[in-house]
């Protein structure tokens, strides 16, 4: 479990800087089909291999990684795309609609998956995993709005474009923090997370239906902390709305070593920890 965990973060260590690069260099909504597309056929691999019984633990490595580096593609490409679409001053709006869309998502896809993989199994639950993909790129297909034409840039090597990201970084104090922030907050967290479905339903006792349960209400957190996020900022500033929400997410997520000492009220405990801490991640 913390391989297949890792090969994500993995994707993302090795992959990111050129994503951008790629990116940079085309036109988005294409990449972003493409990605979509990939996945959808590499994820769609599992049920067919459980049907045919060759399904084993090296097909899952290989397809956890090669769709961590289409998912780190299309991130990179999927924040690049709003800006050509809206206009400057309609971008926190287009963010904030984007988190309650993917915070409604969150309250839906948990519950029904613990339902589909009860049901019908895992592989086979994957395999609707690998339709949403395809339900992904027919609806970028369908986005009518033109993606602005940038200026042509001078093609310099690819490594060089990597390094001037990192370097745009390196020489801006309010960048390098919240880089330095993500650094730590994705270390802790991948530690943890790598283990939390394993910890949740072997060492706590939960079923998959409350475990999909507790994640769920991670969603209704975040699409409250996406619908709220604006006028909290507006209150408090950007960068006060930022620190306080980041101090509330690390106690929030006191209450998963919580759960262990009370595991008969793991679901309430892991649960609250979903609800306020994807809230304040929002």
């Amino acid at each position: 479990m913390s391989i297949l965990a890792a090969l994500g973060s993995a994707s993302a260590l090795l992959f990111s800087l050129f994503a951008g690069v790629i990116v940079d260099r085309v036109s988005r909504r294409p990449v972003l089909i493409g990605a979509d597309i990939g996945r959808a056929l590499l994820l769609g691999t599992i049920p067919l291999a459980a049907i045919l019984h060759w399904l084993n633990y090296w097909q899952l490595v290989l397809v956890a990684a090669l769709t961590g580096i289409l998912t780190v593609l299309f991130d990179v490409a999927y924040q690049s795309y709003l800006p050509s679409l809206v206009k400057p001053e309609a971008l926190a709006e287009g963010n904030r609609i984007l988190g309650m869309g993917s915070a409604a998502a969150e309250i839906l896809g948990p519950g029904l998956t613990g339902i589909l993989v009860t049901a019908i199994s895992a592989p086979l639950a994957i395999g609707i995993d690998a339709a949403s993909f395809l339900v992904s790129s027919a609806s970028v297909i369908a986005i009518r709005g033109r993606e602005t034409q940038r200026a042509p840039s001078v093609q310099s090597h690819w490594l060089e474009e990597a390094l001037a990201g990192a370097k745009v970084i390196r020489e801006r104090p309010l960048l390098r923090a919240l880089a330095l922030r993500a650094m730590t907050a994705f270390l802790c967290m991948g530690s943890a997370f790598s283990f939390y479905i394993f910890y949740a339903v072997r060492e706590l006792g939960m079923s998959r239906i409350a475990l999909g349960f507790t994640i769920a209400l991670g969603g209704v957190g975040a699409l409250l902390g996406a619908w709220l996020a604006e006028r909290i900022s507006n209150r408090l500033g950007t960068g006060h709305a930022f620190f306080t929400a980041t101090i509330f997410m690390g106690f929030a997520y006191l209450l998963i070593p919580a759960a262990g000492l009370y595991p008969a009220r793991a679901v309430w405990f892991l649960g609250c920890q979903q609800l306020f801490g994807d809230f304040a991640w929002s």
